[in-house]
C-alpha cells in the first residue's frame, strides 16, 4: 500500500548502499512509500548482506589479512579514484585492470553453526514475522523458544528481494559520495562493477537526491596491537592466528592448545563448538565482559586470564608464548581467535564528511547524526545500523520507515534544524554513557525518537506494537541462552579439578564484569 507523500519528492532518486538486512526493509519501506526511482548497490554478487556463507558468496575470506593494530581508516582505507570515472556514465563506463593487491573485505563473516542470538519474534521486521517452525536449535531451548539458523534468516532477507529484482545492482560498490556544491546538493556517486575473480573493473558516476547507508558494520575485523605478534606472524602455520570473520570450521582446533581474545558473542560460538575437540584447557584473553556472555564462558574447560601483554615465538618455532597483564605466561599456544569485533567503516564517505566535523567520536562512536540516523548538515544522508544491541532489526526498520515518511514530505514529518540535532546529542553524551549506542533499557523512547521525525507521532500509520514489550523480549532471549550455557557448564563439572577451574574463572568474569 503506497502512503501519502509529495509527488515532486517521489520522483527524486533514491540510493541504497547494500543489500543486506538493512537495504532490504530500506527498499520496501521506500517503494511502498511511493517512491519510483530507487537504486540498491551491492558489492557482493547476491543479496543477503552479513547472512550469506561462502557457498553463497562464490568466493572464501583470506585469513592473511589480519589489520593488527590499525585504525579505522587505517585498515579499509579509501580507493583511488581514476580520474576518468567522473566523466564516465553507467552506459559509457570507464574500463580498467583491476588491482590484485588492493585490500578488500568482500567476503562472509558467516560461520555455517551460527544460530541467532535473538528469539524469531524480536528478530523479525514487524510487517514480517518469520514463518512457523521449530528450528534445529529448538532440542535445546524448547518447541516454544524459537531462535533461527543463518539459512532461515538469509532466505527471510532474500523474499524481501523477491519481485524488486529490477531495482538491484550487484558486484557494484560505491567508492565516493560527495555533494559536489555543499549539503542541500545532490549526492555525486562515484561506482565501481567488479567481478569476482575478474582481472577488469568499470567505472562511472551517478547523481542521486537521497543516500541511505546501509552497508553494515560486520566487514572489517578490528584487531588490537599487541607487541610482538606481527613479528612472529610470518613465522607461525597458515591459521595460526584468525579473526571469526574467518572461523568456519572447528575440526582445525582438534588436538589444539587454543587462546581465544575477547569475550564476544562470536568466540562463545568458537568456545563452544570447540570444547571437546580443542586440547583443554581453552585459554580467554579478555579485559571486561558483558554481563549477557558471563555464562558462555563460565565453563569448567576455560581458563580466564587478562589482556595481553606480549606475544614471543615458542622455541619449536611452531607455537607462542603469550604474557599477559598479570605476568602470567602460558607456552605453546598452537591457536589464537580473536573475537575482538569490527570496524564500523564507511570508506566512501569519510572523505568529505570530514569537511563537515566527521561522523565519529572516537573510534566506536558516531557524532552528528540526529538519533544515529540523519546527518545533521542534510538529513538526505542516512547511516543505518549503528545500534549495536539486541534491538537492531527493530531500530533498522524504524529508521527506514521514517526516512520514507520524511523524505516523501508525509504530513506530520518534522524535517529536524542543525542545533536540534547538537541539542539530541548533547544530552545523550551526558549521560556518560559505556556505549553510546547501546540503547538497552530505553529501547522504546529509541523507537518513538525516530518515528516522530518521519510522522509526528509515536507509532507508524497502521502499528500496533506495543515497544515496550521489547526489553521483555531481550531479556527472555538472553535468559534462554544463560540457562543453556549453565546447563552445559553443570553437565562438565564432573570432578573436583573441573569445578576448581569453573571457580576460578568464574571469579575472573565477575570481576571485570560490566553491567548495561
Amino acid at each position: 500500500m503506497t502512503e501519502i507523500g509529495n509527488s515532486d519528492l517521489l520522483n527524486k532518486r533514491v540510493a541504497i548502499i547494500g543489500a543486506g538486512p538493512s537495504g532490504a526493509i530500506a527498499l520496501t519501506s521506500f517503494l511502498r512509500q511511493g517512491f519510483k526511482h530507487v537504486t540498491v548497490f551491492e558489492k557482493r554478487p547476491v543479496a543477503g548482506g552479513t547472512w550469506s556463507l561462502d557457498e553463497d558468496l562464490g568466493f572464501k575470506p583470506d585469513s592473511t589479512k589480519l589489520p593488527i593494530g590499525k585504525s579505522r581508516t587505517e585498515a579499509q582505507p579509501p580507493t583511488v579514484v581514476p580520474e576518468e570515472a567522473d566523466s564516465a556514465t553507467f552506459a559509457q563506463p570507464f574500463s580498467k585492470c583491476s588491482d590484485p593487491r588492493e585490500l578488500r573485505y568482500d567476503e562472509s563473516s558467516m560461520y555455517p553453526s551460527v544460530e541467532t542470538n535473538i528469539l524469531a519474534e524480536f528478530m523479525a521486521f514487524t510487517e514480517k514475522p518469520f514463518e512457523r517452525q521449530v528450528a534445529p536449535c529448538a532440542r535445546k531451548y524448547g518447541k516454544q523458544h524459537d531462535f533461527r539458523t543463518h539459512k532461515v534468516v538469509r532466505k527471510y532477507v532474500l523474499e524481501l528481494f523477491e519481485g524488486k529484482e529490477e531495482y538491484l545492482q550487484f558486484n557494484t560498490t560505491v567508492e565516493k559520495a560527495l555533494q559536489l556544491d555543499g549539503p542541500g546538493s545532490q549526492w555525486h556517486l562515484t561506482l565501481r562493477r567488479h567481478c569476482y575473480g575478474s582481472t577488469t573493473e568499470e567505472w562511472w558516476t551517478e547523481d542521486f537526491d537521497y543516500l541511505y547507508a546501509a552497508s553494515g558494520r560486520f566487514s572489517v575485523p578490528r584487531i588490537p596491537h599487541i607487541p610482538g605478534l606481527e613479528r612472529v606472524l610470518k613465522q607461525l602455520p597458515r591459521e595460526s592466528v584468525i579473526h571469526t570473520k574467518v572461523y568456519r570450521d572447528p575440526e582445525i582446533f582438534r588436538n589444539k592448545n587454543v587462546l581465544l581474545v575477547g569475550a564476544s558473542w562470536s568466540n562463545a560460538d568458537v568456545a563452544h563448538a570447540i570444547a571437546d575437540i580443542a586440547n583443554k584447557p581453552v585459554h580467554l584473553s579478555f579485559n571486561t565482559i558483558l554481563q549477557h556472555t558471563v555464562p558462555a564462558f563460565k565453563q569448567p574447560f576455560i581458563v580466564a586470564h587478562t589482556g595481553i601483554k606480549r606475544v614471543t615465538l615458542n622455541s619449536n618455532g611452531k607455537s607462542l608464548n603469550v604474557e599477559f597483564n598479570s605476568k602470567e605466561v602460558i607456552s605453546g599456544i598452537e591457536k589464537v581467535v580473536f573475537g575482538t569485533g569490527y570496524h564500523i567503516a564507511y570508506p566512501y564517505l569519510e572523505e568529505y564528511l570530514n569537511l563537515y566535523g566527521g561522523i565519529w567520536h572516537g573510534e566506536r562512536a558516531t557524532k552528528n547524526l540526529y538519533w544515529s540516523t540523519w546527518w545533521k548538515h542534510d538529513s538526505s544522508l542516512v547511516i543505518s545500523s549503528i545500534v549495536t544491541d539486541g534491538i537492531t532489526w527493530r531500530a533498522i526498520e524504524a529508521q527506514a520507515r521514517a526516512t520514507a515518511y520524511l523524505w516523501s514530505g508525509f504530513p506530520g514529518s518534522q524535517p529536524f534544524t542543525i542545533e536540534e540535532a547538537e541539542q539530541w546529542e548533547n544530552d545523550r553524551r551526558k549521560l556518560n554513557l559505556r556505549d553510546f549506542h547501546l540503547w538497552w533499557p530505553q529501547y522504546a523512547e529509541f523507537i518513538a525518537g525516530i518515528t516522530k521525525v518521519g510522522t509526528g507521532g509515536t507509532r507508524f500509520p497502521g502499528q500496533d506494537i506495543d515497544t515496550h514489550s521489547y526489553n521483555d523480549l531481550f531479556i527472555r532471549s538472553l535468559t534462554l541462552k544463560g540457562e543453556q550455557w549453565a546447563s552445559e557448564s553443570e553437565k562438565r563439572c564432573k570432578n573436583k579439578l573441573a569445578l576448581q577451574t569453573y571457580e576460578q574463572t568464574s571469579e575472573q568474569l565477575e570481576a571485570r564484569k560490566i553491567v548495561a
